[in-house]
């Protein structure tokens, strides 16, 4: 084989031909591997460069218009949803304050309304007492005058005593002056001067009537027959005592066969010294002492 085939077989033949390397000195080669040294000290030296994150959506702001605006969104629904539940964190608060506020209040409420339904009870038991004692009273009363102002013992076809004042009330009242010949009334309320006077001089005349006596005699109080009564201070407590109106008290009834024939208000401006007996004569009601002749017993006495 020749020498160009063998070229052709290994490659020498294609390849480029070098010039040789000059022999290396000793120091060439010690500069050398300090150059080496250091350009290795120099790469560790120097910072690694660090690869970029890709960016992140949720982290940090973005670029660019479209990412200024969006991060200023951001903010302002996470300010707002920041407002929001500190708003209704303080809202649960103050209504847990005034449930407790409104719980205190309704007890203090309860316990005011328990006492004041206690006291309304006493004072209802106390009424209670006071208008039994005020009944128990008013039929002593009753019965006292009844006694006292009796005067004889003769009746009339309807039972009647006659010659006395009788005390009648409001079921006793239409039987009293429904009757044959005259009736008087007199309306008075105790404890007022005018009426007391009023009432004793009617029982100074019911005590010299001659027998029969030509006039029934009777008084009641204003308050029992429901007589020119007063408005209620309290229209909504039942137990509230009518009020007579004083202004007409005393007040003389006047009927004849049931019918009325004069009603003397303030009866009391037109009774002179005479008293009731000169008023009664004055109007026709009683005949003149000369007229009515002597009583029964005296002409028993004269006989």
């Amino acid at each position: 084989m020749s020498g160009l085939e063998n070229a052709a077989l290994n490659g020498d033949l294609f390849r480029p031909q070098r010039s040789p390397s000059p022999a290396r000195s000793l120091s060439s080669q010690s500069d050398d591997t300090d150059d080496k040294l250091d350009s290795d000290l120099s790469r560790s030296a120097s910072p690694a460069p660090v690869a970029p994150n890709p960016p992140n959506a949720e982290q940090g702001s973005r670029t660019g218009p479209k990412g200024v605006l969006a991060d200023r969104s951001s903010r302002a629904i996470a300010e707002r949803l920041a407002r929001q539940v500190e708003r209704k964190a303080t809202i649960r608060y103050q209504e847990s304050k005034a449930l407790v506020g409104s719980t205190s209040h309704e007890e203090d409420g309860l316990r005011e309304r328990e006492s004041l339904l206690k006291e309304s009870e006493e004072e209802a038991q106390a009424k209670e007492r006071r208008r039994a004692d005020r009944r128990a009273e008013l039929e002593r009363d009753k019965a006292r005058t009844a006694d006292d102002v009796m005067g004889t013992e003769a009746h009339d076809v309807n039972g009647w005593k006659r010659g006395g004042l009788r005390e009648v009330g409001k079921e006793g009242f239409l039987h009293a002056v429904e009757r044959p010949g005259w009736s008087v009334v007199l309306i008075y309320e105790p404890d007022v001067p005018r009426c007391e006077a009023l009432s004793a001089s009617m029982l100074s005349l019911s005590l010299s009537l001659p027998t029969p006596a030509p006039v029934s005699l009777f008084r009641a109080r204003a308050t029992s027959l429901e007589f020119s009564l007063l408005t209620p201070r309290d229209p909504t407590d039942p137990d509230e005592l009518p009020r007579a109106d004083l202004d007409v008290l005393p007040t003389l009834l006047v009927y004849r066969d049931g019918e009325l024939e004069e009603s003397y208000i303030r009866v009391d401006w037109q009774v002179k010294e005479d008293g009731v007996e000169g008023l009664l004569k004055r109007q026709g009601v009683l005949p003149d002492t000369k007229t009515l002749g002597l009583g029964r017993d005296d002409e028993e006495e004269e006989e």
